[in-house]
């Protein structure tokens, strides 16, 4: 009986395949170069994903800032100047009232008191003479009332316009601070931290506060006065204001009103040099 030995690679590892195989996973040609590659992918992707969120946070606040700027020129400002506007023309008006109601007296009494004057022989009519007949006066006279009440009610309605707009304001300095709440960690490290956009609208928006609450005393002013004392020259009322005297006419305290109205008084309480050096960088901030 003849013994044949056996192939001693098929008993130690089987076939030539499994050996390599075996070879490979012991040196970590494959077991250990996919992993690797995958977890490079995975970090690649986190960074491209983090800067991206970094990117897409400074993009927000430049643009709630853009709206915020915006809106207080295309709106607060506009506002702003339609009441001025408005409280002018009630002081055009309010120095027009008196003296129509004095003429219409006038007429008034010279016709009771004088019609035998034109009675006579060649005599003529003492208000023949005048530029402007008794009817003309009414005219004038009643337009002006209805004109005055339809300014005295557009104010109204421009100064609650104004209310909202300041409201609008706050929202969005709201808005940006609860992004800046959201992002705060990321701009750490940012040499230009976007979070100098909410001290400027905040500043602006502290600016324009108190400067309402002035022209809101500045129309109440306007608003609370009697239509009596408006068509009276020798009125002594006036409302209350800021820096009105109780001998003050209607017609003087809307002029007053008027002078003190602009953002650019020394009455206001609008900082102009720093408001424009904030709307400059409004125009020239871009981040794409």
């Amino acid at each position: 009986m003849s013994f044949r030995l056996a192939d001693s690679s098929k008993m130690v590892g089987g076939t030539d395949a499994t050996q390599k195989a075996i070879q490979q996973f012991m040196i970590g040609q494959k077991g250990d170069e996919e992993p690797v590659h995958d977890e490079n992918k995975k970090l690649v992707r986190s960074v491209g994903e983090y800067h991206m969120t970094i990117r897409q946070a400074e993009k927000r606040y430049s643009l709630i800032f853009k709206r915020f700027c915006s809106f207080v020129e295309g709106e607060w400002m506009v506002c702003d100047d339609q009441l001025g506007g408005i409280l002018q023309s009630i002081a055009n008006i309010r120095s027009r009232l008196p003296m129509e109601k004095k003429c219409l007296n006038l007429v008034a009494h010279n016709s009771q008191s004088e019609n035998w004057m034109s009675s006579g022989f060649n005599q003529q009519d003492p208000h023949s003479s005048l530029v402007m007949s008794k009817e003309d006066i009414e005219i004038s006279f009643s337009h002006d009332l209805i004109q005055h009440e339809r300014m005295m009610a557009s104010a109204r309605s421009l100064l609650s316009s104004l209310s909202e707009c300041q409201g609008a304001l706050n929202r969005k300095l709201n808005e940006v601070v609860n992004h800046h709440r959201e992002y705060e960690g990321f701009f750490l490290q940012v040499k230009n931290n976007p979070a100098l956009f909410i001290e400027r609208m905040n500043e602006i928006y502290a600016m324009l506060s108190i400067e309402l609450y002035r022209k809101q005393c500045l129309v109440h002013t306007v608003l609370d006065t009697n239509i009596d004392d408006v068509l009276s020259a020798n009125s002594s009322k006036s409302g209350l204001g800021n820096n009105f005297g109780p001998m003050d006419l209607p017609e003087t305290t809307a002029k007053r009103c008027c002078i003190e109205w602009p953002r650019g008084s020394k009455y206001s309480f609008v900082n102009m040099v720093r408001l424009s050096q904030v709307m400059l960088f409004h125009e020239s901030t871009a981040i794409s």
